[in-house]
Parts: C-alpha cells; sequence; structure tokens
C-alpha cells in the first residue's frame, strides 16, 4: 500500500490530522470528481442519464463484491435507519415472537425494532458488556420464540467488534434472521454475509466507506426476498417501468424491487468512488493498516496514562479508539485537539479516535505530542 500516494487524494490531509471516520469521512478527490460530472451532465436534464444508470449497476456489483453477496441481493437505501425499517415492517410477525436487540448500541438499530412494540412483537433490549461476555448475555435472551437478532458489526462508541460467524451459526442453528447494521466496521474491516450467515446487512456510505451522507446500501439474502413486503412499492419495483399504464407487470426479481422511486444518482456516483477505492486497495490490507495505527495509538495513550476504554482482545478490535484521562476533564483534551487542528469526536465522556488507511504514523505522532 502506498500511503502517500493515497494521502494525496484527500484534500483534508494538507492542514488537518483527520481521525474521525466513525463520523463522517472526508471526501477524496475521486469522490467529488464524480459529483461533479454527474453534475455537469446534468446540467442538460436527463440527455445523458442513461450513463449514471449504468453506473448505478457498476456500483451495486462493487457493493456486491465488498459484502461476497450477489448482485441481485443489494438494494440501494439512504441509511440504515431505513434498512432496519424495511426488514422490520416488511416481514410478517406473528402474536408471541420476539426479537434481541442491545440497547447499548447506535439508535439507528434499535428505534426501528422498538417501533414494533406496537404490533404486540416483544422487542428484547439487553445490554450488552464490551467483551467476551457479550455472546453470554446475547444468547441467553433468546428462546423458541425469537424471530430475529439485530446487532451492530463495531459498536459506535467504544469499537469493540462482535464475532459475526460466531453468532451467524447461533442463528443458523435456531432458524433465527440475523440483522447487521455495518456502518462501524464495513470499509475497515472484512465482511463476508455468506460465511457470517447474516439474513440483512445495512450500511451507510458516509463513514468508513468513504461516500456521502444519504447514499449507503441493503443487503437480503436471496432466500428471503419472497418474504419481505415491498413496503416501497414503485413504479420502479416492476418489470418494464416505461410501461406505464401496465398494472398487471411483475415485480423486479431482485432486491431493486425495495428501492422504490427514483434513484439519487449523485450519491450512488460518490458512493462508487469510496468503494472503488476501498477495493483497489484492498479490505484485508486496509484492516491490517488500520489496527497497525490503532496499535501506535493505544500503546501512546497508556504511556500518557489515559484510560482506553473498550476490550482490547485482537478479535474485537476494531477502527475505533475511546480514551478519556482520569484526571483531567475529556472536554479540555477535545478541545486542545481541535485547537490544534486534530478532527476527533466526544462520545460518552470519551475522545474516539478512528483512523483510516491513509493516516500516516507521522499523525500518529503529532496527535501523542499534544496530549503531553
Amino acid at each position: 500500500m502506498n500511503v502517500e500516494a493515497l494521502r494525496t487524494l484527500f484534500p483534508v490531509t494538507v492542514d488537518h490530522i483527520f481521525m474521525n471516520h466513525a463520523a463522517e469521512s472526508p471526501k477524496s478527490t475521486p469522490a467529488i470528481d464524480a459529483v461533479n460530472r454527474y453534475l455537469k451532465d446534468a446540467s442538460f436534464g436527463d440527455l445523458y442519464e442513461e450513463r449514471w444508470i449504468s453506473r448505478k449497476e457498476e456500483v451495486r456489483g462493487m457493493a456486491a463484491d465488498l459484502i461476497h453477496a450477489r448482485v441481485d441481493e443489494v438494494a440501494f437505501i439512504d441509511n440504515v435507519s431505513t434498512g432496519a425499517m424495511l426488514v422490520a415492517h416488511g416481514l410478517t410477525w406473528r402474536p408471541g415472537d420476539n426479537l434481541v436487540t442491545n440497547a447499548n448500541q447506535f439508535p439507528a438499530n434499535v428505534f426501528p425494532w422498538l417501533n414494533l412494540r406496537r404490533k404486540q412483537v416483544d422487542v428484547r433490549t439487553p445490554i450488552l458488556p464490551r467483551s467476551e461476555q457479550a455472546y453470554a448475555t446475547l444468547f441467553s435472551a433468546v428462546d423458541h420464540h425469537t424471530r430475529l437478532i439485530a446487532l451492530s458489526f463495531v459498536e459506535y462508541d467504544n469499537g469493540f467488534r462482535y464475532d459475526l460467524e460466531r453468532i451467524g451459526d447461533f442463528c443458523r442453528e435456531r432458524n433465527i434472521l440475523f440483522f447487521v447494521d455495518a456502518v462501524q466496521g464495513l470499509g475497515a474491516m472484512p465482511v463476508d454475509v455468506r460465511a457470517a450467515g447474516i439474513s440483512f446487512l445495512a450500511t451507510s456510505g458516509h463513514k468508513w466507506l468513504l461516500g456521502p451522507s444519504g447514499q449507503g446500501f441493503l443487503y437480503i439474502q436471496r432466500s428471503l426476498m419472497e418474504r419481505l413486503a415491498v413496503l416501497p412499492l414503485s413504479w420502479l419495483s416492476f418489470e418494464t417501468p416505461f410501461d406505464f399504464s401496465n398494472y398487471e407487470r411483475p415485480l423486479l426479481d431482485s432486491a431493486a424491487r425495495f428501492e422504490g422511486g427514483t434513484s439519487n444518482l449523485m450519491g450512488i456516483a460518490a458512493l462508487g468512488a469510496g468503494l472503488e477505492l476501498i477495493l483497489q486497495t484492498g479490505v484485508t490490507a486496509i484492516s491490517q493498516r488500520i489496527l497497525h495505527l490503532t496499535d501506535l495509538l493505544i500503546e501512546g495513550l497508556a504511556e500518557r496514562n489515559f484510560s482506553i476504554d473498550g476490550c482490547l482482545t485482537p478479535a474485537h478490535r476494531s477502527g475505533i479508539v475511546a480514551f478519556r484521562h482520569p484526571n483531567v476533564p475529556t472536554e479540555q483534551w477535545h478541545a486542545r485537539l481541535s485547537e490544534n487542528r486534530v478532527i476527533v469526536s466526544l462520545r460518552n465522556n470519551h475522545i474516539r479516535l478512528s483512523p483510516h488507511f491513509y493516516n500516516s504514523e507521522a499523525e500518529v505522532e503529532h496527535l501523542l505530542s499534544i496530549l503531553d
């Protein structure tokens, strides 16, 4: 990986240290160029629209490749919340059914499920420890009426990463559906929906995927597609969409039936630039690079007597490092970093760092020096 060459693709590196990809990534020049090309064509209305519809299908293929899915299992959505709502309300629930989703995750993967309580679904919300004990706690909330487990791949606050294959095996053995909010891990850590037995996966593009806000995608396991009602039923949900007066057309035989009406072609173009960069760089290489940088951060923070919040077991590590000082208020450290043009997040009384593959060792050293 040529880090110096990759850094030139991110204008933010000129005068900032950006370690806030768990919030929103800075846009790369390829993403900016993709949006500008789209807008230039759009200045002629729909004259060049077909090339962007074709690009949409190329981006769908890239999304499928990233998660080891079939291309017809990927639908474009705007964000994780939408994906969770489509699944939650698209499934048919029976009296006595329950689902399990932990309360201490980002609420985008909680509220859509809580809404099912209006349908008398028992929504169970255990607090999962950010440790090996998480699995026992999760599994103990399950019984023979559990229809679905909904989890985040990586927890947003301290970066605890779940073993998706372990949970997927548990679900398969009990015929339980498995929904994953992948937004805090996808693009930074490898995901294989088949190996992990994932039924549904939703992600937004604006974090580790280096794409725009308001554009993501949803994976729906092919064998489950007919079990989901098409809630955003629209003219583009059907075959031969330009046969306007024919209301007897069959639904699309793919996840695209769940996309509703006209697509955000500009957002998809920008997302495609991010996906292209990630696939070209290689997810395995990216994850190794990120874990190397977080190793340096954790070591340097410990040397300076900061407390790391999270499980440091390698299997549960991700691109997120959360820390605080035992004596000095966290807000003071956040202000000091901001004054020195280091972009990070303040979450739950911790500083949250989230570097990506193009961050450098020199940036890590400079960040740590500010904390001296």
